[in-house]
Protein backbone atom coordinates (compact mmCIF):
# COMPACT_ATOMS: atom_id res chain seq x y z
CA UNK A 1 0.00 0.00 0.00
CA UNK A 2 1.67 3.46 -1.01
CA UNK A 3 0.88 6.37 0.78
CA UNK A 4 0.34 9.26 -0.47
CA UNK A 5 0.06 11.58 2.18
CA UNK A 6 -0.97 12.03 6.18
CA UNK A 7 -3.23 14.09 8.12
CA UNK A 8 -2.17 14.96 11.25
CA UNK A 9 -5.66 14.66 12.34
CA UNK A 10 -6.56 10.92 10.74
CA UNK A 11 -2.96 9.70 10.41
CA UNK A 12 -1.68 8.52 6.88
CA UNK A 13 -4.02 9.03 4.14
CA UNK A 14 -4.27 5.76 1.43
CA UNK A 15 -4.79 5.47 -2.27
CA UNK A 16 -8.24 4.36 -3.34
CA UNK A 17 -7.10 1.80 -5.34
CA UNK A 18 -6.27 -0.70 -2.48
CA UNK A 19 -10.10 -0.51 -1.51
CA UNK A 20 -13.41 -1.30 -3.13
CA UNK A 21 -15.99 1.11 -3.37
CA UNK A 22 -18.51 -1.15 -4.71
CA UNK A 23 -21.63 -2.08 -2.21
CA UNK A 24 -21.27 -5.06 -0.09
CA UNK A 25 -23.98 -7.84 -0.66
CA UNK A 26 -25.80 -7.86 2.03
CA UNK A 27 -25.55 -11.68 4.13
CA UNK A 28 -28.33 -10.52 7.26
CA UNK A 29 -32.05 -10.17 6.20
CA UNK A 30 -32.93 -6.69 6.91
CA UNK A 31 -36.44 -5.48 8.49
CA UNK A 32 -38.55 -5.09 5.19
CA UNK A 33 -36.81 -9.08 4.22
CA UNK A 34 -38.37 -9.97 7.87
CA UNK A 35 -41.77 -8.62 7.18
CA UNK A 36 -41.73 -9.70 3.42
CA UNK A 37 -41.39 -12.81 5.21
CA UNK A 38 -43.87 -12.95 8.17
CA UNK A 39 -46.57 -11.59 5.30
CA UNK A 40 -45.98 -14.55 3.42
CA UNK A 41 -46.58 -16.70 6.64
CA UNK A 42 -49.45 -15.06 7.68
CA UNK A 43 -51.38 -14.86 3.82
CA UNK A 44 -50.71 -18.60 3.45
CA UNK A 45 -51.88 -19.11 6.70
CA UNK A 46 -55.04 -17.04 6.89
CA UNK A 47 -55.85 -15.95 3.80
CA UNK A 48 -56.55 -12.31 3.62
CA UNK A 49 -54.13 -9.73 2.62
CA UNK A 50 -55.09 -7.03 6.02
CA UNK A 51 -53.05 -7.20 8.78
CA UNK A 52 -52.05 -5.21 12.55
CA UNK A 53 -48.68 -4.40 12.58
CA UNK A 54 -49.21 -6.35 16.02
CA UNK A 55 -50.06 -9.31 13.99
CA UNK A 56 -47.05 -8.70 11.76
CA UNK A 57 -44.73 -8.12 14.43
CA UNK A 58 -46.15 -10.92 16.51
CA UNK A 59 -45.19 -13.48 13.70
CA UNK A 60 -42.14 -11.57 13.23
CA UNK A 61 -41.32 -12.46 17.03
CA UNK A 62 -42.04 -16.25 16.32
CA UNK A 63 -39.73 -16.54 13.79
CA UNK A 64 -36.77 -14.87 15.50
CA UNK A 65 -36.75 -11.25 14.76
CA UNK A 66 -34.24 -8.82 16.63
CA UNK A 67 -36.49 -5.29 15.93
CA UNK A 68 -38.59 -3.65 17.72
CA UNK A 69 -42.18 -3.20 17.25
CA UNK A 70 -41.87 0.46 16.83
CA UNK A 71 -38.82 -0.58 13.74
CA UNK A 72 -41.50 -2.65 12.31
CA UNK A 73 -44.01 -0.08 12.18
CA UNK A 74 -41.67 2.42 10.68
CA UNK A 75 -40.86 0.08 8.04
CA UNK A 76 -43.89 -0.93 6.79
CA UNK A 77 -44.81 2.63 6.61
CA UNK A 78 -41.78 3.11 3.94
CA UNK A 79 -43.73 0.38 2.37
CA UNK A 80 -46.32 2.42 1.47
CA UNK A 81 -43.73 3.93 -1.46
CA UNK A 82 -42.61 1.79 -4.64
CA UNK A 83 -39.36 0.42 -3.75
CA UNK A 84 -36.94 -0.67 -6.53
CA UNK A 85 -35.77 -2.96 -3.79
CA UNK A 86 -38.66 -4.49 -3.50
CA UNK A 87 -40.51 -4.56 -6.64
CA UNK A 88 -43.10 -6.59 -6.09
CA UNK A 89 -44.00 -5.00 -2.71
CA UNK A 90 -46.44 -2.06 -1.84
CA UNK A 91 -48.56 -1.68 1.14
CA UNK A 92 -51.59 0.27 1.86
CA UNK A 93 -52.63 1.78 5.22
CA UNK A 94 -56.29 0.47 6.18
CA UNK A 95 -57.14 1.68 9.61
CA UNK A 96 -55.79 2.43 12.71
CA UNK A 97 -52.45 0.29 12.78
CA UNK A 98 -53.40 -2.03 9.54
CA UNK A 99 -52.14 -2.34 6.51
CA UNK A 100 -53.45 -4.37 3.19
CA UNK A 101 -50.69 -5.83 0.70
CA UNK A 102 -51.97 -4.31 -2.43
CA UNK A 103 -49.29 -5.81 -4.98
CA UNK A 104 -48.17 -9.73 -5.06
CA UNK A 105 -44.94 -10.58 -3.04
CA UNK A 106 -44.21 -12.96 -6.12
CA UNK A 107 -43.96 -10.70 -8.58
Amino acid sequence: MELTGTNPKNGPATSTSDFSLATRKRTLPNCRDEIVTALESLIAEHGHRSFLVREVYERMVAIGTSYAELTVYKAMQRMKLSDPRLPGIRLERVGAGGFRLIKNITS
